[in-house]
């Protein structure tokens, strides 16, 4: 197999670590049982390590522009490695969403490596498929993570939930120091404000967000929602006018990569709320055991498992032909790797720009 090979055999494996929100919110119900706690607090189990997954994106890749691909990857898989262990034994439910926090900081450096290191794998003829294929990782753990969940629930409990999970990190960690090259990328500042407020937004938008269901939370709401939209406001003005921006704004003047933006994150929140509360109600409201509940769960999932590779394979051909056209214009993202293996995220700023489609879809 060649080396191309084994780098995009790595980021999948990476990229599908991210099964595991699919495995745990199976185990909501059994945790809710477990520990006496209310629907209401199930939310933060998964919400908790998705923002600190997306909190973490920014610093992930810069972080890797440093210490070079292989040492990050190599951590985040150590990284997740730790926390998923840590919250299969977690003896309270406070300590289980400390656990969950940590977990997805874990999650985040692991996904935004292995992107990067799935669009550098092959040249940009072949990057649209390759990117496809990388994103199978996750439709695949949005398709089956239901159901293992569901299987590992009943024959565990929650905490063979998370345990299960341990052999995959501890493969990535292993694969990252022997497939991907040593030594470090080019040394790049921090855009530690923009970081932060970026940071800021998510967090406060968020919980803002899901506090509207409770009762009595005009006012958490209102100052959720004020800080988060003060959070962007200082973020776009930062990063306007800071020489190394953590995110090139330019990027948001390409309709496609703002439209394939918003559909996949759509797409994503559809998935994962009608996942998160179908769970807990299947098995809280209607009695129907994990397995079965799973089982139900797996339609919508199956459809972006489905797409996702032909909408790479179409978008080989599109790019071959613009790029050989002395006339068109390119309407591709910017993406940041100035050397091939580099960790840095798609949307950071790079010295030699090169191409390649939103989102792996046209």
């Amino acid at each position: 197999m060649s080396s191309a090979r084994w780098r995009l055999v790595l980021a999948w494996l990476a990229g599908f670590t991210l099964i595991d929100s699919s495995i745990v919110i199976l185990a909501l119900p059994d945790i809710a049982r477990d520990f006496d706690r209310a629907v209401a607090d199930l939310a933060w189990v998964s919400t908790g390590y998705l923002l600190a997954l997306a909190a973490t994106l920014l610093t992930a890749g810069r972080l890797s522009d440093r210490l070079g691909a292989r040492t990050v990857l190599a951590a985040g898989g150590v990284g997740f490695l730790i926390t998923t262990a840590a919250a299969g034994v977690a003896p309270t439910f406070e300590l289980l969403l400390v656990a969950r926090i940590a977990q997805g900081i874990a999650g985040g450096v692991l996904y935004t490596v292995s992107l990067a290191i799935a669009t550098t794998a092959y040249p940009p003829e072949r990057r649209a498929t390759a990117i496809s294929i990388y994103f199978t990782s996750g439709a695949l753990g949005a398709v089956i993570g239901p159901l293992v969940g569901g299987l590992l629930t009943e024959l565990g409990g929650w905490r063979l939930a998370f345990l299960a999970q341990l052999p995959l990190p501890a493969i990535v960690a292993v694969m990252a120091w022997l497939v991907l090259p040593s030594g470090r990328g080019e040394v790049r500042s921090f855009d530690v404000p923009g970081i932060a407020t970026a940071s800021l937004f998510v967090v406060a938008a968020t919980y803002g967000l899901l506090q509207l269901p409770q009762a009595g939370s005009e006012t958490t709401v209102a100052l959720s929602l004020t800080v988060a939209l003060a959070a962007v406001v200082v973020f776009v003005w930062r990063e306007r006018s800071t020489a190394e921006p953590a995110v090139d704004l330019a990027v948001f003047a390409n309709s496609r990569f703002v439209v394939a933006a918003l559909a996949g994150a759509g797409a994503w929140f559809g998935i994962m709320a009608y996942t998160t509360y179908g769970a807990i109600y299947l098995q809280l409201g209607r009695g129907i055991p994990a397995t079965e509940a799973g089982v139900l769960l797996l339609a919508g999932p199956l459809v972006g498992l489905a797409v996702f590779p032909f909408g790479g394979s179409s978008c080989d051909g599109s790019e071959s032909t613009r790029r050989s056209s002395p006339g068109s214009s390119r309407s591709w993202v910017p993406r940041s790797c100035a050397s091939r293996g580099t960790g840095r995220p798609v949307l950071a700023r790079c010295s030699r720009p090169t191409c390649l489609p939103a989102s792996g879809s046209c």
